[in-house]
Parts: C-alpha cells; structure tokens; sequence
C-alpha cells in the first residue's frame, strides 16, 4: 500500500539538518505549510527544509507555501530556510567545529 494522497514527502537532508538544530537546543514541531517550527529562545519561527540543489527551481516552493513566505513578508516576520548544516547554524547562533 502507497502512502497517502495527503502525506507530506520529506527531503533527504532533513533528519541531518534538525540533528544539527536538536543539538543547537532547538525543539522541533512539524506542521504545515512549511516542513516545521522551531523553538529556540523562546520565539517560534516558521522552517522549510529544501535540498540545496532545487534552489531557484520554478517549482521549489508550494502555492500553499508561496502565500504563507507572502505574508511573512508583508508583516516583516521571520522565517528560515535551511538547505545545509551552515544555514542551521547561522541561524540557531552555533559555531562549526574545526
């Protein structure tokens, strides 16, 4: 049996990228439109995980998700997109290890 109509597929680099946010102190929520929510010091922000290598593609961003980054824009709020371990860490504050 397929997975249903209405499962959300995830990014092959999603579990890596959250490991990197879940040892930064982030807490992790998976909701929709984006792939999630993250916690961290005490404010919530809206995250979409993406493969590095769709990035410009026409096609990248749902309908459903170009409304919700619209009206994030329109009410100056705060939203993450991560593609790569570097992308989480700059935005959780970490600092990569030598």
């Amino acid at each position: 049996m397929g997975k249903p109509k209405f499962a959300n597929p995830r990014d092959a680099n999603e579990q890596a990228l959250l490991a990197v946010a879940l040892a930064l102190g982030g807490q992790w929520l998976e909701a929709p439109p984006l792939d999630g929510w993250i916690w961290w010091r005490g404010v919530w922000l809206p995250v979409e995980i993406k493969r590095p290598e769709r990035e410009g593609m026409a096609h990248e961003y749902t309908p459903a998700q170009k409304r919700f980054l619209s009206w994030c824009r329109l009410r100056n709020a705060r939203w993450l997109i991560w593609r790569n371990e570097d992308d989480v860490i700059r935005d959780l504050g970490g600092r990569r290890s030598a």
